[in-house]
């Protein structure tokens, strides 16, 4: 069985009020149960009253007695003496989201606004503002994303972008809305690597550029407008130059005075040119 947060993230949903101490150690290592213990995102929930009946096969639950602080159980129909437990079999665990959603809204730039929201298993993240741009982020942790999706579509929608993180990888947003949305899977940005909790903030700016660009431009000189290649141009050559600066500047359409004041402000210095002629010299 392949052990890795990744996986537990995906099948979190499955425990959404606890885990027992046998089920962490199913989808993780002991060393990450540990790790996530000292983070504070595994908290202790209430010892379990009842535990399986592993004497018979008939699936019926047993009662968890103490006594002189032993725990033990007894089932009435196989047992002739009692079944001694260890204390880990009757100990629960809650993956505290709110807490870990704090530490990945700080690692990657989010300001940090967590709330539980009425939509089941979502939580708002926070925000920030990109390119001029409101972005909202969110996370749903289920097995569909609908509701979550129908929750966003009724956000406003102007000026501003949404990214939602998810345990898996959710739907995609229906092409008749209006909104920008960048779905993003939680196990693609968080891990668990050298005893550390990690969240691949490069990654997620990769996410976020090639998510809401409609141009891309490659290293290779594909030029890529809405999913299609529109020019391959030749590495090295001015108009590679000049598209190469054009992307790591402004990674949109722009405008040739928004160029021109660009070049401004860089510079301090202003051309006779207008600004179409200017920017005709510079691809030149």
């Amino acid at each position: 069985m392949n052990k890795s947060f990744a996986r537990f993230i995906q099948e979190i949903h499955h425990y959404p009020d606890y885990m027992q101490e046998s089920q962490l150690r199913g989808f993780l290592q002991d060393s990450d149960v540990k790790l996530l213990k000292d983070l504070g995102l595994l908290k202790r929930g209430d010892d379990l009253k009842e535990i399986l009946c592993s004497s018979c096969d008939d699936t019926h639950f047993l009662e968890v007695h103490v006594e002189n602080g032993k725990l033990y159980c007894v089932c009435s129909t196989s047992d002739t003496v009692r079944n001694y437990l260890d204390p880990r079999e009757v100990e629960t665990w809650h993956f505290d989201v709110e807490t870990f959603l704090q530490k990945m809204a700080l690692k990657l730039g989010i300001t940090d606004n967590v709330e539980k929201l009425d939509v089941k298993n979502m939580w708002q993240i926070g925000g920030f503002s990109k390119d001029d741009t409101r972005h909202s982020c969110y996370y749903y942790q289920g097995k569909k994303t609908s509701e979550a999706l129908a929750f966003i579509q009724k956000q406003p929608s102007q000026m501003r972008r949404y990214v939602l993180f998810t345990s898996t990888h959710g739907e995609a947003m229906p092409s008749s809305t209006n909104h920008s949305l960048l779905v993003i899977g939680i196990k693609d940005i968080a891990d668990l690597k050298k005893g550390q909790l990690i969240f691949n903030k490069k990654l997620f700016d990769e996410y976020l550029i090639n998510g809401f660009r409609s141009v891309i431009f490659h290293k290779n000189g594909d030029l890529v407008v809405n999913g299609k290649r529109i020019v391959a141009i030749t590495p090295a050559s001015p108009e590679y130059c000049f598209a190469d600066q054009l992307w790591k500047n402004f990674n949109e359409p722009v405008a040739d005075g928004k160029v021109e004041r660009y070049i401004y402000e860089k510079t301090k210095k202003e051309y006779s040119d207008t600004a179409e002629k200017l920017c005709n010299k510079l691809k030149g």
